[in-house]
C-alpha cells in the first residue's frame, strides 16, 4: 500500500500571492484544513494551514473595522506560510506506514505528496483514518475478534488453520505486537461464521497460548 494509491490527488492549492482572506475563504468553501503554496511547475514552496491563519490579537488592537479588513485583504500568504524548506512532505512511492509515522512523530495533520519536486498529492490524519477502517473492513457485516498469541514463527498459522478447519471465512487480518507485553502479539481478524460468537470464542482459545481478549459482530 503505497501513499500515491491512497492521497487525495489534484489537492486545492495557493500561490504565494494569493491574500489570506482567499485562503480563509477557500478553505471555508472547499472544506480542507491545508493548503499547499506552489509557484511555476507546482513546485512546493510553502503550505497553509488553519493555524497560520490566525493572526495575533495584539496586531489588531489599534485598528477599526475598515482598516482590519484592509490589512487583511493586504496580507499575502507568503508572509505566514510554512516556508518549504520547513515542511515535512512525502514522496508518492512511499509506504502508507511511512506517512502515519511521519505525521505521529512530527505532530503534525498533513504531508504534501511530491515526484520529483512537483505536488502531486495530499494525505492527510482523515486518509490514514479511513486507510484503516478499509484495512479492519468495517463497513460489512462479520465477527471481530482479538486474539492474543506468543509472539513465535507458527503462531499465525496456527490461528488461520483453525479458522479454516472450521470452514469460517476471513475477512481481514492484521496485527501489531503488544504494548504491555514483548513477548505476545495481538492478532484483530474478521471472520464470517455462521455459529454463536461463544463457540468461536472456546474453539480458538482451544489453541495453545491463544487467548480470545475481544469478540464482538459487527454491522
Amino acid at each position: 500500500m503505497l501513499v500515491k494509491d491512497f492521497m487525495s490527488r489534484h489537492p486545492f492549492m495557493l500561490d504565494v500571492d494569493s491574500s489570506i482572506v482567499d485562503a480563509q475563504r477557500y478553505m471555508r468553501e472547499v472544506h480542507v484544513r491545508h493548503l499547499p503554496v506552489v509557484g511555476d511547475g507546482k513546485r512546493l514552496l510553502g503550505l497553509i494551514t488553519r493555524e497560520t491563519l490566525m493572526i495575533e490579537p495584539g496586531t489588531l488592537d489599534s485598528l477599526n473595522v475598515w482598516e482590519i479588513t484592509r490589512y487583511l485583504s493586504s496580507l499575502k500568504v507568503r508572509k505566514i506560510m510554512i516556508k518549504a524548506r520547513e515542511v515535512i512532505s512525502i514522496e508518492e512511492n512511499a509506504a502508507i506506514e511511512d506517512a502515519a509515522l511521519l505525521m505521529v512523530e512530527n505532530k503534525i495533520g498533513c504531508l504534501p505528496v511530491l515526484k520529483r519536486k512537483v505536488v502531486v498529492g495530499l494525505i492527510t490524519e482523515e486518509d490514514l483514518l479511513l486507510q484503516l477502517c478499509r484495512l479492519l473492513d468495517t463497513r460489512r457485516p462479520g465477527m471481530r475478534i482479538a486474539v492474543s498469541i506468543p509472539d513465535k514463527k507458527g503462531e499465525t498459522r496456527k490461528l488461520v488453520a483453525c479458522i479454516e478447519k472450521n470452514g469460517w471465512g476471513i475477512q481481514t487480518i492484521g496485527g501489531m505486537p503488544d504494548p504491555k507485553d514483548d513477548t505476545r502479539y495481538t492478532h484483530v481478524v474478521k471472520i464470517t461464521a455462521n455459529v454463536p460468537m461463544a463457540e468461536v470464542e472456546k474453539i480458538i482459545n482451544q489453541i495453545e497460548g491463544h487467548v480470545v481478549t475481544d469478540i464482538r459482530e459487527t454491522v
